[in-house]
């Protein structure tokens, strides 16, 4: 959630899971911006992001 809240300012988030694709996991956060729009974060263990949608 720290590095969510870093990356996407302004966007509450209030939900988090895990993925897990072939042989890599990864963390999946989603929230809503101020302005209303769904904003989502995939995160990989090692805390890069690995896309903001």
């Amino acid at each position: 959630m720290k590095i969510a809240n870093k990356k996407l300012l302004r966007v509450k988030f209030d939900t988090a899971w895990t993925e897990k694709k072939v042989d890599k996991a990864f963390y999946e956060v989603r929230g809503k911006s101020s302005d209303g729009k769904t904003r989502d974060i995939k995160v990989a263990p090692d805390s890069t992001v690995m896309e903001v949608a």
